[in-house]
């Protein structure tokens, strides 16, 4: 038991490397597609993002330096960092290289997060997408070369964290399609409204009020008729 104690460390902390890179990465999808809506807020699943991939960065180390360690496998330094170099009995490089390479990519999402201001936002983005393939290529290596992964509990978690992670980037994508194609509709037409056209009455001979006319053409009141049996008085000439 002594002997292996290095052994255990490594496989446990692989374990927990991985679950807690794909609790992350499902934490940081789920983030600009407010699926689980204003509850919890965006600053507290930020956090959470963080927290679960530093995590994940630390395990990680832990489970190099365990293998650095352990006097079975015998690995060296250049087999830990360089890809199909390590060579262990009984598994072929190709599950180890795959470990190599996702172990890369994870330091450099994290690496990349720490100096996020210093460096341009498109450069971040890209290779922050990239934990994406970091955490497919540590699934391969755990289904591969894990030793743990024929336990039912591991394997069912391990099922669980990438299709939830799965999931949760179909509905992002599908969200930012369905936002997109709304930027991109034309605004709809409408129909030019009638002018309004005011009316004023107009007043009759005993007073009341005529039908109305538009003001634009509305005469002004009609004069009074003089009465029977008078002549207008005579202009002079």
């Amino acid at each position: 038991m002594a002997d292996q104690i290095f052994w255990y460390i490594s496989r446990s902390a692989g374990l927990v490397s991985w679950l807690a890179a794909a609790g992350s990465i499902l934490v940081g999808t789920l983030i600009p597609s407010r699926i689980l809506g204003r509850r919890p807020t965006i600053p507290w699943l930020t956090d959470l993002h963080r927290m679960l991939g530093a995590l994940a960065s630390v395990f990680l180390l832990i489970h190099l330096a365990a293998l650095w360690f352990d006097h079975f496998v015998q690995l060296r330094f250049d087999d830990l960092l360089i890809p199909w170099v390590a060579d262990i009995p009984g598994l072929s490089r190709t599950s180890i290289a795959l470990g190599v390479l996702a172990a890369w990519m994870m330091a450099a999402v994290e690496l990349t997060s720490l100096i996020r201001d210093r460096i341009p936002p498109d450069w971040w983005r890209t290779i922050h997408l990239s934990a994406y393939a970091s955490l497919v290529l540590g699934t391969a290596h755990a289904f591969l070369a894990g030793s743990d992964i024929t336990n039912p509990i591991v394997a069912a978690l391990g099922t669980s964290a990438i299709t939830a992670v799965l999931l949760a980037l179909v509905v992002r994508i599908r969200r930012r399609q369905r936002a997109k194609r709304r930027r991109d509709e034309p605004p709809p037409t409408t129909r030019p409204e009638p002018p309004i056209v005011t009316t004023s009455p107009v007043i009759g001979d005993h007073g009341g009020l005529l039908n109305p006319r538009p003001s634009e053409t509305t005469p002004g009141p009609s004069p009074r008729p003089p009465a029977s049996g008078h002549h207008p008085p005579p202009t002079r000439g």
